[in-house]
């Protein structure tokens, strides 16, 4: 089903936008969104109602140069380390274009683990205490909007608080006393915090039909192309690791009935569009 579309350009706009889709540089429709200021959707509407095919997921991907893969994959292993999201960001492309560029050329990307090691090395002693000073301030501020500030992952932030032998509040208890709680609603509905919205807000924009809170215990069920994926949004668990975390979450799905759903945990943003390729 289709969304309609709202007039939200011109007619000159629009032909504008068919015209940057169909260039040589073969820009996504999530980098089109971004630089229009809307979401993925209107930029779907415009491109069909114009006459034009979206691009499938297999051309969407192929979008370098031979010698531009070589860079990015240079790049990527520079003394620099940026992420699959820097470089996403970099090249104006989708994570999962970076993502297929290392599986066309052989070469593994980092695994979660060595990204997050990575990430909390950048900091010194005097930085990390400076976080946690922050982090209890009045304000309350959410190991998202601190990972915002000094540029790195929320679960990079929850382990620097543990690291130096603070307690990290919980998601749901954040969210409902600090700040950040009015926030958490979209569309009138609420979330546990910043970051489940986000995630929801997103696969929204990757063209998923998404209920939210399925069964009443399951973060998301997203259905694409009469394929249905079970998204539980999990940054991380002092308790479980993440192999338990998803066998407990499976063993639930099955006792309600639903044997034969995917079930996909999201630790990050970066890694929905990846996963649940993976997971269709």
């Amino acid at each position: 089903m289709k969304l309609g579309r709202k007039n939200l350009f011109t007619k000159e706009q629009e032909k504008q936008i068919c015209k940057e889709y169909l260039s040589e540089k073969k820009p996504s429709t999530i980098a089109l969104g971004k630089k229009w200021g809307c979401s993925v959707t209107p930029i779907w509407n415009i491109i069909e109602q114009n006459g034009y095919d979206l691009r499938s997921n297999s051309e969407s991907r192929k979008i370098f140069t031979k010698e531009q893969e070589v860079q990015i994959i240079k790049d990527y292993f520079s003394e620099e380390k940026p992420s699959i999201l820097d470089l996403a960001k970099k090249n104006n492309c989708s994570n999962t274009a970076i993502r297929n560029v290392f599986i066309r050329n052989g070469r593994a990307p980092r695994t979660e683990s060595e990204a997050h090691k990575g990430k909390n090395k950048i900091f010194t002693k005097k930085e990390e205490l400076q976080i946690c000073k922050e982090y209890f301030l009045k304000e309350n501020p959410s190991t998202d909007t601190l990972a915002e500030k000094w540029n790195c992952c929320a679960f990079t932030i929850g382990y620097i608080i543990r690291r130096n032998g603070h307690k990290v509040r919980s998601q749901i208890s954040q969210a409902l006393k600090n700040c950040h709680g009015t926030k958490c609603y979209y569309n009138n509905e609420f979330f546990p915090s910043l970051g489940e919205r986000n995630c929801y807000i997103y696969l929204i924009e990757l063209g998923y039909i998404v209920i939210h809170n399925f069964e009443g215990r399951f973060d998301f069920l997203v259905i694409k192309n009469n394929k249905k994926i079970v998204v539980e949004f999990h940054p991380f668990d002092f308790n479980l690791t993440d192999k338990q975390y998803y066998n407990q979450r499976r063993k639930l799905l099955n006792k309600y009935g639903y044997k034969n759903l995917k079930l996909v945990v999201i630790k990050d943003l970066n890694e929905i569009e990846h996963k649940l390729i993976k997971g269709v």
